[in-house]
């Protein structure tokens, strides 16, 4: 500081002198300073040792903290100023010696610095902070030899001294000395076990050194004494990302956004890491917010839509796939684009998208599953067939698939390709009524008459044994229909072998089990001719030929109730009344 600049300073000192608080005040102030300059807050630390330096400006160690506030900060000339003062009140004050040494060799004088440290080392012989700021100073300058020289001297002089261990783990750091480094913060975090700063370098150094586990290990105990620290939040929620450990990533970098907002790495890697958690309701507004640091990254649009789709909002999903280039798209967003378009009864976009996931990835069996379900519909049955084979290719127990394709291919008449998916399907679930009425079917088109009573008695004790299993009278109201059924495929098979009695026998207990709400026109009409038929059975006597022939008219009479305008049952009453 030149001589005209300390007269003026002097001369400002002097005139404020009159506006400043009371000296008493200066140690208080002081004490507040240096409680905000450990907790690194600067500018609350500087504005505090402003006031203690008015109220003792002639005070070593109020310009001492003053400079010392401004030095950590990085403004050098404000430091070096309030220090050179200190130094002009008191030329053996060490902690100011030291700190001037260090400022000089900040600044590349290194003779001046040389001096101070001599200075102070002179004056303190045993102060293990002397040749650990000379150790500090050659860690800036990049000098690292010289630099493990002092931190030594310091760990020499104070086993003790935490910042020495520090020093030397950085130096060896910089020095791809890996093994060292961890070494030193090792015992540098069993001096001060409550340093947070300490054990987010030794998990730094963990990572570094590829020893993730304990790397994740320091930095959560980092985030136990200071859950707000962004830093080491961000540093273990990125560990784990780089680790794929992506649900582990969302919990931290989700503290992370919280305190620091403008990071856009941070959310991007948020985003993706709640996407790919499959998280896709916290995803979106991760999302939304990652693409207005990217708002061209075509990688983040796609997951966009594909959460707007999970979040119900099929017609803003396909919009925004319909904004983006056809190849930045995969077969999984195609589906989605499908299902977008069906959900708005565009059936034949709806095709085209789902055959373009087809194409670009064969095994895309979600794909397969749509067209399948939207040929059946069609009633193009053949095409749904190959769709329920190519699932079934991927998946071949897929019950589904078997029930449906096998649907499918009896339709086309392939009857021995749906007889083995359906005996696959009863395999697979042996307690699935639907699979062996259906398996029967088959067997009455193969003409195996013998195999489809078996079945369709199989079927009937699967249902009475999980009627009789159910406490809850739920069964019997869902198994009701299925037995309808049953009974209506013996009776079939009993006007197959012109067995009447025994179809009317089959038919009157599927009428028994029907719906009191809801009777089948159809069935009753089936009745009604069998009743017909029955009375042609030899060795009948009038009176069963006459009942038959009156419960054929009721059961008419029924079907006309229940629907007039049925033709066929009309002339069949006609007939059977004129006869």
């Amino acid at each position: 500081m030149t001589q005209k600049a300390k007269t003026v300073f002097f001369l400002a000192a002097i005139v404020s002198s009159f506006l400043l608080p009371p000296a008493g005040m200066a140690q208080d102030v002081l004490t507040a300073g240096k409680e905000a300059l450990a907790k690194k807050s600067y500018d609350e630390a500087i504005a505090d040792f402003e006031k203690a330096q008015q109220a003792a400006p002639r005070s070593a160690e109020t310009n001492y903290y003053l400079g010392e506030a401004y030095r950590e900060k990085g403004v050098l000339d404000s430091a070096q100023t309030f220090l050179e003062l200190a130094y002009d009140r008191d030329d053996e004050y060490v902690p100011n010696l030291i700190a001037l040494g260090t400022l000089y060799a900040k600044i590349g004088q290194w003779d001046k610095a040389a001096k101070r440290f001599d200075a102070a080392a002179r004056l303190d012989k045993k102060n293990p902070a002397i040749p650990n700021a000379l150790g500090e100073a050659y860690l800036a300058a990049d000098s690292l030899d010289k630099a493990i020289i002092y931190f030594s001297r310091a760990k020499d002089d104070d086993s003790a001294y935490v910042d020495a261990y520090v020093g030397l783990a950085e130096a060896y750091g910089r020095q791809n000395i890996g093994v060292l480094a961890v070494q030193y913060l090792e015992q540098a975090a069993g001096l001060a076990p409550k340093s947070a700063v300490i054990r987010t370098k030794l998990g730094k150094a963990y990572y570094k050194n590829r020893q993730y586990n304990d790397a994740a290990r320091e930095f959560q105990e980092a985030i136990n004494l200071g859950p707000k620290n962004a830093p080491v939040l961000y540093e273990l929620a990125d560990l784990y990302y780089r680790a794929k450990l992506y649900r582990e990533a969302v919990r931290f970098y989700s503290k992370y956004v919280v305190l620091v907002d403008t990071n856009a790495a941070a959310w991007e890697a948020y985003a993706r890491s709640l996407y790919i958690s499959r998280f896709y309701k916290d995803a979106l507004p991760a999302l939304q917010r990652a693409t207005t640091f990217f708002p061209n990254r075509f990688d983040l649009k796609p997951m966009l839509a594909h959460c707007l789709f999970e979040a119900g909002e099929s017609e803003k999903s396909l919009e925004l796939y319909k904004s983006l280039p056809p190849d930045s798209l995969n077969a999984g967003d195609y589906v989605r684009i499908g299902k977008s378009y069906l959900s708005g009864k565009d059936t034949v976009n709806a095709v085209a998208s789902l055959e373009k996931a087809n194409q670009l990835d064969s095994t895309a069996a979600d794909a397969s599953v749509e067209l399948a379900v939207i040929y059946i519909a069609q009633r193009n049955f053949e095409k749904a067939a190959e769709e329920y084979s190519k699932i079934l290719t991927f998946a071949p127990n897929n019950v589904n698939a078997l029930f449906y394709g096998g649907f499918s291919y009896s339709m086309v008449g392939k009857f021995d390709t749906a007889k083995t998916m359906y005996q696959k399907v009863v395999e697979l679930k042996p307690d699935y009524p639907p699979g062996y009425i259906y398996l029967g079917r088959m067997y009455h088109a193969e003409d195996s008459l013998e195999q489809e009573v078996q079945v369709y008695n199989r079927v009937l004790k699967i249902m009475d044994s999980l009627q009789t299993a159910d406490t809850t009278g739920k069964a019997a109201e869902d198994l009701d229909p299925t037995r309808v059924d049953v009974y209506r495929s013996l009776a079939v098979l009993d006007y197959t072998n012109k067995d009447y009695a025994a179809a009317v026998g089959h038919l009157q207990k599927a009428v028994s089990y029907e719906s009191k709400k809801k009777k089948d026109e159809d069935l009753h009409l089936f009745l009604a001719q069998m009743y017909n038929l029955a009375r042609t059975i030899k060795g009948l006597s009038p009176d069963d030929v006459a009942a038959y022939r009156k419960k054929s008219i009721e059961e008419y009479k029924f079907v006309l109730k229940l629907n007039p305008r049925n033709e066929k049952a009309k002339k069949e009453l006609k007939d059977l009344e004129g006869s």
